[in-house]
């Protein structure tokens, strides 16, 4: 999970400045998932407060880790979730963005570093306000007769 909130001091959100809520762990193999109906559940369950105002969020599958997170580092990589979240800004329909980033996650240049399972989901709290003045709406009505 990957996070970006305000700044406390001047509540300024730090574009591009991402965090891990959690690190993914490795046990004994690579990818071993921890269910909640598990037994040992509370040796693997993993809870943090997060105090302050999250305005961004993205939660993955194991399949993006290596995409998405800096392993040298332990960050979250900043060039991945930037653009991502830059176009869920400025879209006014975040449901039109779902076949681009399907046609990402199934492109060849990210199934050439993965071939596990990609599940991607991200929310804010930072949209574009509509366009409603009379030359934004009849530049849209245009777009629809042609």
């Amino acid at each position: 999970m990957v996070r970006n909130s305000r700044n406390d001091a001047d509540d300024s959100l730090s574009p591009g400045d991402y965090s891990t809520v959690f690190w993914p762990e490795n046990g004994e193999y690579l990818n071993i998932t921890n269910f909640i109906t598990s037994e040992n559940l509370q040796e693997n369950l993993q809870i943090t407060h997060v105090t302050g105002r999250l305005d961004e969020i993205a939660m993955l599958t194991d399949g993006l880790e290596l995409l998405a997170l800096n392993f040298k580092e332990h960050t979250a990589h900043s060039p991945f979730f930037a653009p991502m979240f830059r176009q869920l800004h400025e879209s006014l329909d975040p449901g039109a963005l779902q076949t681009p980033l399907r046609q990402f996650l199934q492109s060849s240049a990210v199934n050439a570093k993965t071939d596990d399972d990609k599940t991607l989901i991200m929310a804010t709290r930072q949209l574009r306000e509509p366009d409603v003045s009379p030359e934004a709406n009849t530049h849209a009505y245009k777009q629809d007769l042609l």
